[in-house]
Parts: structure tokens; C-alpha cells; sequence
């Protein structure tokens, strides 16, 4: 399974499982899909430094690696003011769930198209060939510097 296909897959299943908490009206419910969206999350976050690896230069791995803890960070501001609006406005903790797995389902939606993307951003090797993609290859041998194929 691709890198893309996998994120599509895990996203979805974790917007899926996000919303379908309004519905655990059971602990054992409730810890089932606890369990689930625990194991999708975790994949996701597994793969933070592989996705970086692949799309962001050698040179900048660091600093990409750096933003994407720095942006968590940001986002996880507008949390409390959507928990309120939430409790205050709607009267109900239920629609934040929808919200939020409805963005997971579309950020997994948007990971569909992330072979045109990169078609777009690496252009085409052969103007002949379709499917042939310039790639960059970050996967540096550790002992001489040199270029070593992916495994």
C-alpha cells in the first residue's frame, strides 16, 4: 500500500470513528471506539517524519520537522474557544465531533490527490510518458554521503 493510499485510508476511518462518538452511549462502546481512533491517530503520527522525509528537501528536514510540532501547537489554540462555542451556542458537545471528523474525511479526501500534486510540482520526466515522475531521492547513505536505493 502506497504512503498516499494509506493516509487516505487512516484518515477516513479516523473522521469515521471521531463522529461516531456522539453514538457510544455504553463505556464499551464508548472504549471500542476510543481503542480505534487511538490506533488510527497513532499511525498518523508514526508518519509525520516519513512524509517529511519523502516531500521536503534534505537540508530542510529539520526545520519541516520543527513546523509541524510548531503548527500543532497553534491549532491546538482555537481548541478551548471551539469547545466553548459548542457548549454556549449549540447546547451540545455532538456537533464538535461531526466538525471534526468531517475535516479528518476531507483531509484523507484531499490525500487522493497527492499523485497529481506531485506530477504537478516534480513535472515529467518523458513528455511521451505519462506515469514517468522525476522523484528526488532523500535517502542518503549514513557512511559516505552517497545515494542509496530505497528498500
Amino acid at each position: 500500500m502506497t504512503i498516499p493510499s494509506f493516509m487516505t485510508l487512516v484518515l477516513v476511518l479516523e473522521g469515521v470513528f471521531i463522529a461516531l462518538f456522539p453514538f457510544a452511549m455504553s463505556l464499551t462502546s464508548f472504549m471500542a471506539l476510543l481503542i480505534l481512533y487511538g490506533m488510527t491517530a497513532g499511525a498518523i503520527l508514526v508518519l509525520f517524519p516519513v512524509l517529511v522525509l519523502q516531500y521536503v528537501d534534505y537540508s530542510s528536514q529539520s526545520v519541516a520537522m520543527a513546523c509541524v510540532g510548531f503548527l500543532s501547537g497553534i491549532i491546538s489554540f482555537a481548541i478551548p474557544p471551539m469547545i466553548g462555542h459548542f457548549r454556549d451556542k449549540v447546547g451540545s458537545y455532538d456537533g464538535m465531533f461531526y466538525l471534526t471528523g468531517g475535516v479528518s474525511v476531507v483531509s484523507g479526501g484531499l490525500w487522493l490527490l497527492e499523485p497529481i500534486v506531485v506530477k504537478y510540482y516534480y513535472g515529467k520526466q518523458g513528455k511521451d510518458n505519462d506515469s514517468d515522475v522525476v522523484i528526488k531521492n532523500n535517502f542518503k547513505s549514513l557512511d559516505n554521503g552517497t545515494e542509496k536505493k530505497p528498500s
